[in-house]
């Protein structure tokens, strides 16, 4: 795996609580939750999330270039693999008019780079339900209530799971686990573009020597 990629230890700090100590996990950088724009990841992630209304517009570039970014990222992983390769749904159906295409766009672009890369949509969402982040389930259970199974497009022995940040590990586990109840039995690997690290409560402070 390339150095800048870093393995998500079970000792590490932020460990995601719904994953389990044996998954092959990785991610690229440090997301800061409540963090807002500070600092490359937030950025970046920001950007790759960009509302579908700002297409056609002159911020929908930054989006472009965050896509294109991690593409990039994720080739210099994947190295030469013949991997096959899938999107944690979102909140949304793939197909909804609400959705950017990001992953989309992601996986097109990274064939750019890998040619022997197989995509799978083996997973979606029956319904548009609320994200995390605006007060929506993080329960394993009820984020794969929603899911609705669409099937890999043959019979595989591993697959990698992506998505841009991973924080308390619930999307993961959901598909995890919902590709096992539909019958996958090979390997499976996590990457991630970056993974949460909760804001130190003390760095809007001033520091004061007594």
């Amino acid at each position: 795996m390339s150095n800048f990629w870093k393995k998500i230890n079970i000792l590490s700090e932020n460990y995601p609580q719904y994953l389990k100590g044996e998954e092959n996990c990785w991610y690229a950088r440090d997301y800061i939750s409540g963090g807002g724009i500070e600092g490359e990841a937030n950025q970046l992630v920001l950007n790759f999330k960009k509302s579908i209304d700002r297409k056609g517009t002159n911020q929908w570039h930054y989006r472009d270039r965050a896509v294109s970014q991690f593409a990039r990222e994720l080739a210099h992983l994947l190295g030469d693999n013949p991997f096959h390769v899938m999107a944690i749904p979102g909140s949304k159906p793939w197909s909804h008019l609400e959705n950017n295409q990001r992953f989309q766009d992601l996986f097109k672009e990274l064939k750019r780079h890998r040619m022997n890369l197989t995509v799978h949509w083996p997973i979606d969402c029956q319904n548009a339900v609320t994200g995390s982040s605006q007060g929506g389930t993080r329960s394993p259970d009820q984020i794969k209530s929603n899911y609705i199974w669409r099937g890999l497009k043959n019979e595989i022995n591993q697959i990698v799971i992506v998505d841009d940040v991973i924080t308390s590990g619930a999307h993961f586990r959901a598909c995890v686990d919902f590709l096992r109840e539909n019958g996958f039995q090979g390997e499976i690997f996590g990457f991630f573009w970056a993974k949460t690290k909760s804001k130190d409560p003390f760095s809007d402070f001033d520091v004061v020597e007594l």
